[in-house]
């Protein structure tokens, strides 16, 4: 799934846990990579209608590299993710969740 798209959240108790896993990565020096996890009312395509509730940046040393981000009680109706590399030329990221 693509995480510009919402997620609806409707019948969960708003509690969140994500796990991100760095494949595969080519980098110059000091690579880093920033999930970032948002929230809003309604599934709109307008990144101004999303709030960030949490974000995690780490420096992946090798394929299999793993960061856990965990939100509770700071979802609204919709969740969706993005993340961003600064450094790295090229990554394969697995962005996994439990919505509870």
């Amino acid at each position: 799934m693509d995480g510009t798209q919402g997620i609806d959240t409707l019948g969960s108790t708003g509690r969140l846990s994500v796990l991100a896993r760095v494949y595969a990565s080519a980098s110059a020096a000091a690579p880093l990579i920033t999930i970032k996890l948002f929230t809003a009312m309604t599934p709109s395509p307008d990144a101004q209608d999303w709030v960030e509730v949490a974000s995690n940046a780490f420096a992946p040393g090798g394929s299999g590299d793993t960061v856990k981000i965990d939100v509770s009680d700071l979802l609204l109706r919709y969740v969706r993710w993005d993340y961003t590399g600064t450094n790295v030329t090229s990554a394969v990221v697995e962005i996994t969740g439990v919505l509870w």
